[in-house]
C-alpha cells in the first residue's frame, strides 16, 4: 500500500533517526514487525513533538531528545509482548516504565527524556497513567509529549488509512480538555504548527493501493 504524501515526509525523518543510531534502528524494527500501528503512531507524535518544540522555542538539542523519545515511546510495548500479554491487558498501562528498562542506557546518556518517556500517558488531572501524576507533578517535556501524542493519536488514520479526526477537529476537541488534561500553552503552540503546515500536512487523504 502507497503511504500517504503527508505521512512520507515524517516517514523519511525517521528513518533519518533510524541510519543514524543502531540501537534505535533496532528498537523501531521490533515495533514495526510487532506492532505496525504503534510504529505509525510514533512517527507521527515524534514529527508532531519537536514541531510544537519548535514553535515553543526550545533549544535545537531538546528538540531532538523530545524527537527520539516520541520515537521510542511505545518501546514497551514490546516487553508486555513478550511476557504474553495483549495489548488490552492491564499490562499496557506499565508500558512507559517497560520502556524505560528497555532504553536505560540511552536514558542515563541523555540521548531520551526520563520524564517525558515516563509521562507521555500522563494528565493534568491525575486521570492519566502509569502513576497517576497530577498538575505540578508533571514535568514540562512530559506535558509536551501529552500533547503531541494525543494529537497524533486523534489525527492518524484508521486500517482503511481514512481520517480519524481532521487537524482542526482534533485541536478544538484538545481545548475542551484543556486544564484537565492538556496545558493551554501547548495548545496554543500546537495551534500555531498546525496553522503553518503546508499541504495539509496533518490532514490525511485516502491512499491508493
Amino acid at each position: 500500500m502507497t503511504k500517504l504524501p503527508s505521512f512520507s515526509i515524517m516517514v523519511s525523518a525517521a528513518e533519518r533517526e533510524r541510519r543514524a543510531d543502531g540501537s534505535v534502528d533496532f528498537l523501531l524494527r521490533r515495533l514495526q514487525a510487532g506492532f505496525p500501528d504503534l510504529y505509525d503512531h510514533a512517527i507521527r507524535s515524534s514529527y508532531v513533538v519537536r514541531r510544537i518544540a519548535q514553535e515553543y522555542g526550545e533549544a535545537a538539542e531538546t528538540e531532538a531528545v523530545l524527537y527520539r523519545t516520541a520515537l521510542l515511546q511505545d518501546v514497551g510495548m514490546l516487553a508486555v509482548s513478550m511476557a504474553g500479554f495483549s495489548p488490552v491487558h492491564a499490562a499496557f498501562l506499565r508500558h512507559p516504565a517497560l520502556g524505560a528498562q528497555l532504553l536505560a542506557s540511552q536514558l542515563r546518556s541523555g540521548r531520551l527524556d526520563r520524564d517525558a518517556l515516563l509521562q507521555h500517558h500522563e494528565n493534568l488531572d491525575g486521570t492519566g497513567y502509569p502513576l497517576g501524576l497530577k498538575g505540578n507533578k508533571l514535568s514540562h517535556s512530559g506535558k509536551l509529549l501529552r500533547v503531541a501524542n494525543a494529537f497524533a493519536m486523534m489525527t492518524g488514520v484508521d486500517a482503511r488509512t481514512r481520517r480519524i479526526f481532521g487537524a482542526e477537529l482534533a485541536i478544538m476537541e484538545m481545548f475542551r480538555r484543556c486544564g484537565a488534561l492538556f496545558e493551554a500553552d501547548l495548545l496554543f503552540a500546537l495551534s500555531e504548527v498546525v496553522g503553518q503546515e503546508e499541504d495539509g500536512l496533518f490532514e490525511q487523504r485516502n491512499a491508493a493501493d
